[in-house]
């Protein structure tokens, strides 16, 4: 009963709430001027000072007469000067000199802190939790005379800048990539009456597919990251990213019509450097026989005359090859091309402040292309390790080529953000990573005669070329990531960027098709000869640089 009247006197008489649980000191000023003020049973409690002042029930005398006039564990000035205040809503000093400690385990600031905070001088010491807005201490003192009015001189310590502990983002992405390297007139068609139907050269040769580039059109992908901060004052962050786009593949198909009615082929060069072609379709409506022999090493198969180096001659009769039956037949090709990476970064603020924010980071970072170009070929009839087939048993071909670059190295990277309008932002990061990109180049073929007997060496992969190659080289990777966004809550926020990537230098794999051939390696070829050692086609590694580019569309998440 007791304490609740005290609290209505407090109340009624000072216009503030006195509680025995938490601070509340009245918002205007109290001075303490000479004589005996006394409040029965006062206590002060706060997470920044011990309560009581004295022990429950007893007297607080605050006179100015008295030596000393304030005791207890939480506060003590032994002389207060002359006019001393207590303002609120926390604990102020506005007194002109002081010339004697303010010392004391505990003197708290537990409301907001005021615009003009009037304690000043080198002698302030006030730790404070920018945070919650408090000033703590064990130790608030001002052990010397007050500062001159037009001479301020508190200092506060450095404020911690207003950011989340912790954060992480996803995005949406829309790439594309650099075109896929190819060899140039790769499936030709032509005249059966050429000397070669479909080598290059030849009056009625006719390109089909023969880009020197094909691209992937846009993949689709995912880019995430996670970070936070290692420590209370935010001056040191770390950061995991990473991202993958689709493994997205380009097909494309030859086929002559019913019957073999067109020419198909697939030109090449023979070692000599004369243009010559494997013959895959040939036309309908000739004679049909068995191949025949024209020399040592020479025959004539679906109208081509091939001599014993596996070179298509003109016939001796006539001036050009003559065509002795219907070869069906069918060109399949495929490529397909996937880019992923992650990074860790450490990060630290250059500048932060409400409107715009500079980090520095540095870490690693790994890069990932892998590439593949399979190109098939089926051709009913024909020879087989140099004995001759017919319909309707067939010869398929399978060479494969595949290419993987693995990055290794050191990141730098600066980033930038500024903030308007209140909830928009926009931003730019850019990194550079400098490393070792482990290469590899696996190159293999088969020859199939249908149904089951499968023989090593395709067309274009062959004993001499096949095989899995690694090589090192040195690699630069800068990257530039620019965005925009709005804050759609205080813990979220949607994005929209455009991120550019290059890669110094990387194995593709349409760069490793050799298309100078020794035709005594190929199974299928009338000039097949078991145990060929030759040279050609030759096992490459040729670098060329790759880049990739998109949009994103993203949400990240600050707590």
């Amino acid at each position: 009963m007791k304490k609740a009247l005290l609290a209505i006197i407090a109340t009624l008489f000072f216009g503030a709430d006195i509680v025995f649980a938490e601070l509340h000191l009245p918002p205007q000023p109290i001075p303490l001027s000479p004589g005996p003020i006394s409040v029965e049973g006062l206590q002060i409690t706060s997470p920044g000072v011990p309560a009581p002042y004295m022990p429950p029930g007893v007297p607080l005398n605050l006179d100015a007469t008295a030596t000393p006039p304030w005791t207890g564990p939480a506060v003590s000035c032994e002389k207060p000067p002359p006019a001393w205040q207590l303002t609120g809503p926390g604990v102020a000093h506005a007194a002109p000199a002081c010339t004697t400690p303010l010392n004391g385990p505990a003197v708290a600031h537990d409301g907001p802190r005021p615009e003009t905070w009037p304690l000043a001088g080198p002698a302030v010491v006030a730790p404070v939790s920018h945070s919650a807005g408090l000033l703590n201490g064990p130790a608030l003192c001002h052990d010397t005379p007050a500062c001159p009015e037009d001479q301020p001189c508190f200092t506060e310590p450095a404020e911690t800048p207003d950011r989340s502990r912790v954060w992480a983002s996803v995005e949406w992405l829309i790439w594309w990539e650099k075109q896929q390297p190819f060899p140039s007139n790769l499936v030709t068609t032509g005249s059966p009456t050429d000397p070669i139907p479909g080598a290059l050269g030849q009056p009625g040769t006719h390109v089909m597919f023969g880009p020197s580039e094909v691209g992937y059109g846009a993949f689709a992908g995912v880019r995430a990251s996670v970070g936070a901060w290692l420590d209370p004052q935010q001056i040191v962050g770390i950061e995991f990213g990473g991202f993958v786009l689709e493994d997205r593949a380009a097909n494309f198909g030859f086929a002559s019509a019913p019957g073999g009615s067109s020419v198909l082929a697939l030109p090449y060069s023979n070692p000599s450097g004369a243009a010559n072609a494997f013959l895959i379709a040939a036309p309908t409506g000739q004679s049909t026989k068995a191949p025949t022999s024209l020399g040592a090493g020479t025959v004539v198969i679906g109208g081509q005359v091939v001599g014993p180096t596996g070179n298509i001659v003109p016939s001796p009769n006539t001036g050009s090859s003559s065509p002795t039956g219907s070869v069906p037949g069918g060109v399949a090709i495929h490529t397909d091309s996937q880019l992923w990476g992650t990074e860790c970064n450490l990060i630290h603020p250059l500048c932060w402040s409400d409107d715009f924010h500079l980090v520095a980071s540095g870490g690693i970072r790994y890069l990932n292309l892998g590439e593949n170009i399979a190109i098939t070929t089926d051709k009913q009839g024909g020879t087989f390790l140099g004995q001759s087939i017919s319909t309707p048993l067939s010869v398929q071909t399978d060479d494969s080529f595949h290419t993987g670059n693995q990055f290794y190295g050191a990141q730098l990277g600066l980033a930038a953000e500024c903030s308007f309008w209140g909830r928009c932002f926009t931003s730019v990061r850019g990194t550079l990573a400098l490393g070792g990109t482990e290469e590899m180049v696996n190159v293999g073929g088969i020859s199939t005669l249908q149904p089951g007997k499968a023989v090593p060496g395709g067309l274009y992969a062959l004993a001499s070329n096949s095989g899995r190659f690694h090589s090192d080289d040195f690699g630069i990777i800068p990257e530039l990531q620019i965005k925009g966004g709005v804050q759609i809550t205080s813990w979220c926020q949607a994005t929209l960027g455009y991120n550019f990537l290059y890669w110094s230098r990387v194995l593709r794999a349409g760069d490793q098709i050799d298309t100078t051939i020794d035709a005594r390696q190929v199974p299928s070829n009338p000039a097949y000869q078991p145990g060929t050692t030759a040279a050609f086609p030759r096992p490459l590694v040729t670098r060329s640089d790759f880049w990739a580019q998109g949009i994103s569309l993203g949400l990240e998440f600050i707590y």
